[in-house]
């Protein structure tokens, strides 16, 4: 009998320390999330015992089982410490064959008369729908806070903006939270996003919706090696490309709804930036703009929240702004009230003009909005030939 790797691999990995049942994502497995059915059994009762205060043995475990299978190589294939990863690719094997019979099932109701905007729609409902059963007990709660603290020890939680002023005020990025970027037209948001992924060089997913692939890429290359972007398109160096490779960067053209972007988003991510926010959409929205703008920052607030990753967004700034002389304000975002309100950490950019001949000139960050610190200003020298900021 022919086993699937990971589904035995995890319930071999129980066998060899059950202690891994009280980590995420282990803990939201269920015996039906395994195609194979005798597996899934088995893990019911690993389940069942655990939670009884039982002894996990594999002998009086298996003993249970009459069909004929390879028990030992079960045991063996097992790992002290990767169940994590095992159960990840078990639930993601899970939803897609779930997705698989709801989207076959609605193909089949798809009737001759029904719009495509209506297919759409009705598309978007099913992928959105998600059940969970929630514990919400003090016990929970403070499970929750001690697996935090365990992984902020490691340095696997807060990550560096790569500019110690910056993280002075907001002590860096962290998961579950959304971070606007915001600023006029050429002031430098998409460059001060791109400096800061190059410092933090860590998996991320990057919908750069501004600019197509192969200007993005040679964006970070100039930044990388000081080279404006005009001179990287048209004269390659060879191999000075490679260090992206390193970062684990995805770089989406394309994403333009929630959806589309929730799918690309893989467990390993630690960062998703967006640049920038007038380009999403929502297919077959009935309201006004205001509404759906609302919608979709209220949309990246939770996914923020259910994927756990810090979650960048770059946003325009009224035209009020050009008008006026002053530095820049909450109530000057754009098209929707939802950016400041939703929010956790809101950058106000500002950009001294400088003359043709000048090689530099002043970035201002204002830190306007801070859910869990101090605001404050800070400056930044920007070489806008190349985009460095430093």
């Amino acid at each position: 009998m022919v086993f699937d790797s990971c589904e035995a691999a995890l319930v071999g990995s129980l066998f060899i320390n059950p202690e891994q049942l009280e980590d995420e994502p282990v803990l939201s497995v269920r015996p039906d999330d395994f195609e194979d059915e005798v597996l899934g059994q088995v893990f019911g009762e690993i389940l069942h015992r655990h939670h009884a205060g039982e002894a996990i043995d594999p002998v009086l475990i298996l003993s249970d089982f009459k069909e004929q299978r390879d028990w030992t190589t079960i045991v063996q294939c097992g790992s002290k410490v990767n169940a994590l990863e095992y159960a990840k690719r078990i639930l993601d094997d899970s939803s897609r064959r779930k997705y698989r019979t709801q989207l076959y099932a609605m193909s089949q109701e798809i009737c001759d008369d029904m719009s495509p905007a209506t297919i759409q729609e009705e598309i978007r409902k099913l992928l959105s729908v998600e059940t969970r059963t929630e514990d919400v007990s003090i016990t929970s709660a403070l499970k929750a806070l001690q697996e935090y603290q365990k992984l902020s020890a490691s340095g696997k939680t807060v990550l560096p903006t790569g500019y110690k002023k910056l993280d002075e005020l907001i002590g860096g990025f962290s998961p579950g939270r959304l971070y606007i970027l915001a600023g006029r037209p050429a002031t430098g948001k998409t460059t001060l996003a791109f400096n800061m992924l190059l410092h933090i060089s860590v998996p991320t997913l990057l919908v750069s919706l501004e600019l197509s692939q192969h200007e993005t890429v040679g964006k970070l290359i100039g930044i990388q090696n000081r080279r404006p972007l005009a001179d990287v398109l048209s004269r390659p160096e060879p191999e000075e490309g490679q260090f992206l490779n390193e970062m684990k960067l995805r770089i989406s053209s394309f994403s333009k709804t929630l959806d589309d972007i929730h799918s690309l988003l893989n467990a390993e991510d630690r960062l998703l930036v967006i640049d920038q926010f007038s380009f999403l959409k929502i297919p077959g929205f009935k309201g006004g703009p205001f509404e759906e703008y609302a919608e979709i920052v209220h949309g990246l607030k939770n996914m923020a929240r259910d994927r756990q990753v810090p979650v960048m967004l770059l946003a325009q700034l009224n035209r009020d702004k050009a008008k006026r002389e002053d530095p820049p304000k909450l109530s000057d975002l754009k098209n929707t009230g939802a950016l400041e309100e939703d929010a956790d950490v809101v950058f106000l950019l500002d950009s001294e003009e400088a003359l043709p001949t000048e090689l530099k000139h002043t970035l201002s960050v204002n830190v306007a909005k801070n859910r869990q610190g101090p605001t404050g200003i800070v400056k930044f020298d920007f070489y806008g030939r190349t985009g460095v900021i430093s």
